[in-house]
């Protein structure tokens, strides 16, 4: 399972690198903070003329509410804007990847010093994250929960790393999400991308 995770984390970047994402916006500083965003993910962002002509095809467009695109823009899917930046781009990708409202989203914890964090909409890798403390944690599981919208959210955690486990799992109980403990003995494969992968095969286990 290790090696398959790990293969699953440089498939997830290679299609990341490989969508297309537009946005239609007169906010300034909401462009700025998404154009940040999507180059830190290594992700083509489009930022598009409302009076735009030529055909442009997108994975997914991204719209203030209540705007209609120019004809020639055409886009697989469009979404409105949310208020913050971060989770209208999650919400993007998960569009993108044909994963816009799942119905079962898995996440997996591998808690510790840093915890590794993955997110498995209806059995497909759609996000990893390394948080830098156990409230990452919960403001990710926040983040991506509030922004997929998924019909389905099973949280399945590592049994190791005490005092980490705990105060996660209080954090996340009061979100009233179903959480699972689970054994992680044997997740600690990879040496790149260690937690993450942890997580990783933590979503898929059984608690």
């Amino acid at each position: 399972m290790g090696l398959k995770a790990s293969d699953d984390i440089w498939k997830l970047k290679e299609r990341l690198q490989g969508i297309s994402i537009g946005v239609i916006s007169s906010d300034f500083s909401y462009l700025q903070d998404l154009i940040a965003l999507s180059k830190a993910r290594q992700i083509l962002l489009y930022v598009i003329d409302p009076t735009a002509t030529g055909d442009i095809c997108l994975d997914c467009l991204i719209l203030e509410e209540g705007m209609e695109p120019p004809p020639d823009i055409r886009s697989r899917y469009r979404i409105n804007r949310f208020p913050d930046a971060e989770r209208t781009l999650e919400r993007a990708i998960f569009a993108s990847l044909d994963r816009e409202r799942p119905d079962i989203l898995a996440i997996g914890i591998d808690p510790g010093k840093r915890p590794g964090i993955a997110f498995i909409a209806d059995g497909k890798l759609v996000s990893i994250y390394r948080s830098s403390g156990d409230r990452g944690v919960a403001d990710r599981v926040n983040m991506i929960v509030g922004s997929s919208d998924p019909r389905k959210v099973l949280v399945r955690i590592g049994n190791g790393a005490p005092p980490s486990r705990d105060n996660i799992i209080s954090m996340l109980k009061e979100m009233d999400l179903e959480i699972e403990t689970v054994d992680e003995r044997k997740t600690s494969i990879s040496r790149r991308y260690r937690d993450e992968v942890a997580a990783i095969i933590i979503a898929h286990a059984k608690g």
